[in-house]
Formats: C-alpha cells, sequence, structure tokens
C-alpha cells in the first residue's frame, strides 16, 4: 500500500455575499456565508492505482492569528459543516449569476470537532468516482450549515507548507511513472579540431 499526499492548486475562500473571492491569505475561513473551494490536481500516473482510501485533510488556526477580531462561537454546541464536489468548472464571479452546481447526491457532512487540531473528511467516494471518470474534477466546495461558528484553516499559502490542505490517498499498486529514464553509456570527451 501506498499514502500520497497531494496538495490543492487552488484554495481560496468565497464569499455569498460578494460577488469575487478574497485575497489571497495564510488562512481559510469556513461558517456562516464563507465557503471553501480546493482544486486538486488529479496526475495522470494515478489512474493506474487502486483508491482504497481518501481523505481531505485541513489544518485549523487559532481566531486571534487571522486577524479577525473577536469572535463567537459556543465549544459545545455541533456545528455542522458539508461538502460538495463542484459539477462544473468554478467562477469567481458566479454568485453574479447563479451559485455554482453541486452534486448534491454525493454530499458529505461532517462536524468540527474542538479537541483536535485538525480536521478530517472522508471523500473517499467522490475520489473514486473522478479516478473512474464518472465524476468530473471540478474540486470541492466547503460550506457552513444554517449559522455554523467559523473555523479557520491554514490556506495553500501559508508560510508552514506541512500546515496547507492535502488530500491524502491511500492507494494499491501505485507506480510513479519517470519521464526520464537512465541508460548505461560512455562517454569519451576528445579535443576540438582545429581548422
Amino acid at each position: 500500500m501506498s499514502v500520497i499526499d497531494l496538495r490543492p492548486q487552488s484554495a481560496f475562500n468565497y464569499s455569498t455575499d460578494s460577488f469575487y473571492r478574497e485575497k489571497p491569505k495564510q488562512s481559510l475561513l469556513l461558517g456562516y456565508e464563507k465557503i471553501i473551494y480546493l482544486f486538486f490536481n488529479w496526475p495522470l500516473w494515478l489512474c493506474k492505482c487502486v483508491l482504497l482510501k481518501a481523505k481531505l485533510i485541513l489544518f485549523k488556526l487559532p481566531y486571534d492569528t487571522c486577524n479577525m477580531g473577536k469572535v463567537t462561537s459556543k465549544k459545545n454546541t455541533k456545528a455542522h459543516y458539508t461538502l460538495y464536489p463542484l459539477l462544473e468548472v468554478f467562477n469567481v464571479c458566479g454568485c453574479m449569476h447563479t451559485p455554482p452546481a453541486v452534486d448534491l447526491s454525493r454530499c458529505v457532512t461532517f462536524e468540527n470537532s474542538y479537541r483536535r487540531s485538525y480536521t478530517e473528511i472522508d471523500v473517499t467516494q467522490i475520489v473514486q468516482d473522478w479516478s473512474n471518470d464518472t465524476l468530473e474534477n471540478n474540486g470541492f466546495l466547503l460550506m457552513g450549515k444554517d449559522n455554523s461558528p467559523y473555523i479557520f484553516y491554514a490556506s495553500s499559502q501559508h508560510r508552514i507548507s506541512e500546515m496547507r490542505p492535502m488530500l491524502r490517498l491511500t492507494c494499491k499498486y501505485a507506480e510513479r511513472f519517470c519521464t526520464l529514464q537512465t541508460v548505461p553509456c560512455d562517454v569519451k570527451i576528445s579535443k576540438p579540431v582545429q581548422v
């Protein structure tokens, strides 16, 4: 078995109350009216492997490092959040026209555990569908339900690279195909010919 960690090609906040995405920051904000968009580039060499498990892992940041001022959230309240695979290419100005199309049948609901420093979401079925070409990979959309309290996560711009979001894949028969090959050979360097 092989464990492969993919880092996102795109990761940013999107707000339902504005017409454009927020500027890249070191943090992502999830909660009421704050949506996170994540896109992971799917390497071609992964098509040959058998996917056993896929987990989206997001690392939390303390509230005070995100310059959000005072944030009120009850630690004992169970807050639910959802993850959807996108059905179309994501447009950052989409709320001017219509919300992005998501696959409601593949919705994954998750909770914020206040005892953990990260959030782990099982996305095995969605990623298997990407791998089998039954669903196009347009990325994930994470949303808060109702009045979910905010959660701050490290973004793909975070200064500590190990804190950036990742898609952890557990695979069988994963072989990375290299574009370069090593071939044994002898090299002789001769003196230049003078004319």
